[in-house]
Parts: C-alpha cells; structure tokens; sequence
C-alpha cells in the first residue's frame, strides 16, 4: 500500500511534527498588545476561526504591582450569551489551562509538575474555577483550594472577558526568574461550539495526558 502526503493526515495531525514557542512579559500591572499570545489556529486540523484572544504575564513573589508569584491571564472571548456545564464543563462555556511548570518535554505523561485548571464565565453549583488535573499514582498530590484561584467575569454585549490570576503557591514546582520556560496549553470552550485550541487538538487526544505536546512558553 502507498500512501499519499494527503493520507498522512487521518492517522497523525501535523501539530505532532512540530513544537511551538511564544513568549510570556513580566506582569507590569496592565495589559497590553505585547502580552497577547500569538493565535495558532490556522495551523491545526479542524479548528474553527478564532473568537477568543488569551494574554498572559507572569511576575515573582515581591515584585511591585504583583500579587506575589504566579500567572496572570486576560481572556476576551466572541460570546454573546455563555451558558456554563457541570461537572462537564467542556460542554459548556469554559476556559480550561494546562501548564507543566518545568517544560519536561521527556515526559511522556502527566507528571507532578503538571497542572490542568478551568475557570467559568458564571458560577454554577458554587463553582467558578478549579483544579482538576490527573496525576500518575506515584506523582499525585492535593488539588488547589478552589478558593486560592481568582477570576473576574465581565459580561458585554457580544463577549465575556476574564482576568485570572493562578498564584505560585497552586503551581507545583513554579520558579519563575527570566529566560526559564513552562509547558502550556490552552481550550476555550463554548456551548454547542468547536472549541479553540493554542497548539493541541483536542479531536485528537485527550490534551490533558500529553504535557510533551504543549507549546513552550519563556519567560522574558
């Protein structure tokens, strides 16, 4: 049997052959156009158009205008009226985050330095952000408090925007310091919608198992 460059396509996605980069600015307490990571859409098989923006800055404990070590997130997101799911939250309007803290492209699993989180545009049954990342039994360890998780909705018109902060203390192994590098990956999900994607498909895998497939981010 002879395969044509076309078949290749229905056995393996091309985002398989190829690792992605985008840099992550220091949290100087506003966003800008600097801070937006780049939209990698168009490079992955059936992803619909991009309808969300994600921004992303990270800062060190005692830094001024930080609230301490950790991530900060601004996400704008085309959607008039989102509705949230639970406990499935990915058959609702979400915004789910994987980050692997020390970038181990080696490892071919979930590892402890690995973390999936998702955050709501609405409370539902209490909920608005979580952990809920899948550890091997031999790496496992306590979730976050939801509660140490921050996330501020604001509903527009057309789109919601959220602007997340995941503190150092909810992210195993996190030692930011300029030029070191996370693994990271994101979905934007919405009801009855294609989800969007940074740089991994989920209609191929479950996302949240191959941490070496994320993109890498350097801080800078």
């Amino acid at each position: 049997m002879v395969l044509q460059n076309s078949d290749f396509n229905a056995f393996v996605p091309p985002e398989y052959f190829f690792l992605l980069e985008a840099d992550c600015y220091k949290w100087d307490g506003k966003w800008n156009s600097q801070k937006e990571l780049p939209q990698f859409c168009k490079l992955l098989q059936n992803e619909p158009d991009p309808f969300a923006t994600v921004s992303m800055a990270w800062s060190q404990s005692g830094e001024e205008k930080s609230k301490g070590g950790g991530l900060y997130f601004f996400v704008d997101v085309e959607q008039p009226n989102p509705e949230v799911a639970f406990p499935d939250v990915h058959k609702g309007d979400a915004i789910e985050f994987f980050i692997d803290t020390k970038n181990l492209k080696q490892a071919r699993t979930t590892h402890r330095f690995c973390h999936h989180f998702y955050f709501l545009p609405e409370r539902i049954e209490g909920v608005m952000a979580r952990e809920i990342t899948r550890f091997r039994t031999e790496d496992i360890h306590p979730h976050c408090s939801s509660d140490e998780l921050e996330v501020k909705i604001v509903r527009k018109k057309k789109s919601y925007t959220a602007e997340i902060f995941i503190p150092e203390k909810c992210l195993v192994g996190f030692q930011p310091e300029k030029g070191s590098s996370i693994g990271f990956t994101y979905r934007i999900n919405r009801t009855n919608e294609k989800a969007q994607h940074f740089v991994l498909s989920s209609s191929y895998c479950q996302i949240d198992q191959y941490p070496y497939l994320w993109s890498t981010v350097t801080f800078t």
